[in-house]
């Protein structure tokens, strides 16, 4: 059974990644919601290949003439401290007050940190915002612990710059696991230095980084993960520690945001395929994984139950919105399945939950009844396109993304602007920043086409949990309200796995030269 779910999730996976490098190169003038500022092309897939090629041989260069026993370990820390040194001078050059949902968190964590009596204030925004999003509030209880620390400590700068250190080092830590995980896979490290170049261009370079919110602070989430899911279990007691670890950051993880679960459900579905070799070969081993598994859920379910109860605020259940919501959201073909007002206000008409769900589940199947297959399906292609065809992960595309904007006091806060910033903001290099990340993630998208002929054996349920979450948060944005930021968490297991399909191409010509030469020698 599980040969045949390893066929068919390479298969999916080559196929899905086919389809959408052809989308975003070919098909992008299809009208879509939330265009990056600059187009795709075959041009900066061949021009990413060739950075990545160079970059690849001066690494291979670096361990030629430096043969130190330790030396994978000295570089990946010296890249990382470089990186966050990097990181926290952008941050104080460039950092602003953001606003749409960032606004809510943080300010409502500053009020919680400094012990407002929140009863006493009006805090009616806040009740209707986290009655509507409740999986917010756990994060506001982790801003206001990082708020209390910089108090506690003393710091000159505002909370906010706290906030975002705290955010650039969970960024470079994420950058250490996407290495030592490529070791892992691959055995080699100079493939491993590669990944983790490769993840500081795309991610720990990235604005992102200075906006306050849920998809940074779980960037680290699915790769942490996904590397305990990488130990094996010597014993009983570390395959104890193992599933308890798994099950509490997944769910801990979750409560920050949602779309982390699906790693977790990845490595159920890959598990299942081999429970009952499991079961023959070791039952104490399948009792101790479940028996740890669910420990693991109840002390984090309770730790989340917990905090969340110190913040004293009145939440009315009856206004949440649920999936049915993000569902009909994702069927919006006006709006091309993004965030839309007319649906938040449909939404908000209703006076509880029940009736809310069924009037969203309703509208969902409408919409779906009325597109038909091909208007599904094209659906589909605008929500793939819209997800997959920005290199920025959809860059200031939020409403109202900036407050109060950083005030330039040298030269060096006007040139980061200039590269960050869009054109209407002062952004004169903004397109050409925007051409790199392009670059670079085109090329990541053409590397996963060739995961599945990767020639590793002994993690390969390990890559096919990382290729079945990526399916499975791709599906979940098309089905479900979508944006290219939905996708920044999962970051590091895109660069995983394209430095394994990039692997895979180098074999793959290589095994093709050798063949060669021995016809030629025959």
């Amino acid at each position: 059974m599980d040969k045949i779910v390893k066929k068919l999730i390479n298969i999916i996976f080559a196929l899905f990644f086919c389809w959408t490098i052809v989308l975003c190169v070919f098909f992008q003038n299809i009208n879509y919601a939330c265009k990056a500022v600059v187009s795709s092309s075959v041009i900066k897939i061949i021009l990413g290949l060739l950075f990545f090629g160079i970059l690849y041989l001066i690494i291979r260069v670096v361990y030629k003439y430096w043969k130190y026993k330790y030396r994978t370990y000295i570089l990946i820390g010296v890249i990382s401290l470089i990186t966050l040194i990097t990181q926290l001078f952008i941050l104080k050059h460039y950092y602003f007050i953001s606003g749409w949902d960032t606004s809510f968190l943080v300010n409502l964590a500053n009020l919680v940190a400094n012990n407002v009596n929140l009863s006493e204030l009006g805090t009616e925004p806040y009740t209707f915002y986290f009655s509507t999003y409740p999986n917010n509030l756990f994060l506001v209880y982790i801003y206001s612990i990082i708020i209390k620390l910089h108090n506690f400590l003393s710091f000159k700068d505002s909370f906010y710059i706290t906030i975002l250190s705290i955010q650039c080092i969970i960024n470079v830590f994420s950058g250490v696991l996407v290495a030592l995980l490529v070791k892992k896979y691959t055995k080699k490290d100079d493939v491993a230095i590669w990944a983790e170049c490769i993840y500081i261009l795309l991610v720990g370079l990235s604005p992102w980084n200075y906006v306050p919110y849920s998809d940074q602070m779980t960037l680290i989430f699915p790769v942490l993960i996904l590397f305990l899911y990488s130990i094996n279990g010597k014993n009983k007691i570390q395959l104890g520690i193992k599933w308890f670890s798994i099950i509490f950051m997944s769910y801990i993880g979750y409560k920050i945001k949602p779309q982390v679960i699906i790693i977790l459900i990845a490595i159920c579905i890959i598990q299942f395929t081999r429970i009952f070799s499991i079961w023959k070969n070791d039952k104490k081993d399948l009792l101790i994984s479940l028996m740890s598994s669910i420990l693991g859920f109840f002390v984090s379910f309770i730790i989340v139950m917990c905090t969340l109860k110190s913040i004293n605020i009145s939440i009315d259940k009856e206004k949440t919105y649920g999936l049915a919501h993000f569902a009909m959201m994702g069927a919006n073909t006006d709006l091309m399945g993004v965030w839309a007002a007319e649906d938040v206000e449909y939404s908000a008409s209703f006076a509880t939950r029940e009736e809310r769900d069924n009037a969203d589940w309703k509208v969902f199947k409408e919409r779906i009844t009325e597109m038909g297959v091909y208007g599904c399906y094209m659906q589909a292609v605008r929500k793939t396109l819209t997800n997959y065809n920005d290199g920025t992960f959809a860059w200031w595309h939020e409403g109202g993304f900036v407050v109060y904007p950083h005030e330039d006091i040298s030269n060096i806060d006007v040139k980061i602007k200039s590269v960050y910033n869009i054109e209407e903001e002062g952004g004169y290099n903004n397109k050409k920043w925007s051409n790199i990340m392009q670059c670079i993630w085109l090329t990541i998208l053409l590397s996963l086409i060739f995961v599945p002929i990767n020639k590793i054996s002994c993690y390969d349920k390990q890559i096919l949990v990382a290729m079945l979450a990526i399916l499975g948060l791709s599906l979940f944005e098309i089905i479900f309200e979508c944006r290219a930021r939905y996708l920044y968490s999962y970051s590091p297991i895109y660069v995983i796995l394209a430095t394994i399909g990039l692997c895979s191409i180098v074999e793959f010509i290589c095994l093709k030269k050798r063949e060669k030469h021995d016809k030629k020698k025959a």
